[in-house]
């Protein structure tokens, strides 16, 4: 997914590629940064699960 991302110093916009989980996280974390499509709870869903599946990897 791609996520824009705004410097808050000098207003600079940089497009970035990042995971699914992190654009979740920024969306949250950033609700003030509206440059960015808002995740569905489809995307939500998708990600805890693709997060309890790494996790449970870790575990094994």
């Amino acid at each position: 997914m791609k996520i824009v991302k705004v410097n808050p110093k000098n207003g600079n916009i940089n497009t970035i590629q990042i995971i699914k989980s992190e654009y979740i996280r920024h969306q949250i974390h950033r609700p003030e940064n509206t440059n960015n499509t808002r995740f569905t709870n489809e995307e939500l869903q998708e990600s805890i699960n693709d997060m309890r599946i790494f996790i449970q990897g870790l575990l094994v």
